[in-house]
């Protein structure tokens, strides 16, 4: 509860007051926290999610597809070569799409248009974030 400006906020009030605020603030944090770490594991929940996601990981670059959807090399794998991993198909599906969507919105990967290609990569503090959550640390594995 914050204090009225008529209160006497001096010595031990004051300490108790910014003890409640700073309490108040790690709360309101943490529940930031476990708000986006239960969107990111709804969304890796899903098994074509989780492959993705798995598969971007392990790329030491980022992925990219054209408009038409083919394979165009990018400083890694193509979005249309993470497709070919996961369903099979040659070019990207509009299933692979939602899916890479999803994994944005989770904040779980990043994704950004450069000319005709849409990059992605692993968002790493994501990663970072599931890691801590867990435990562990993060280890680049990759280059």
């Amino acid at each position: 509860m914050l204090p009225t400006p008529a209160q006497d906020l001096t010595g031990p009030r004051l300490c108790a007051t910014i003890i409640l605020m700073i309490m108040e603030t790690l709360k309101q944090n943490a529940a930031k926290q476990d708000t986006a770490r239960a969107a990111m594991f709804k969304a890796l929940g899903d098994p074509t999610r989780l492959a993705i996601f798995n598969f971007l990981r392990t790329c030491c670059g980022p992925v990219a597809v054209d408009d038409a959807g083919d394979v165009r090399p990018l400083d890694g794998p193509t979005v249309g070569e993470v497709c070919c991993r996961v369903t099979g198909a040659e070019k990207i599906t509009s299933a692979v799409s939602f899916h890479i969507k999803e994994l944005r919105l989770a904040g779980l990967v990043t994704v950004e248009r450069r000319g005709k290609n849409m990059v992605c990569r692993v968002n790493r503090d994501a990663l970072g974030t599931l890691a801590a959550f867990f435990g562990e640390t993060v280890q680049d594995d990759c280059c």
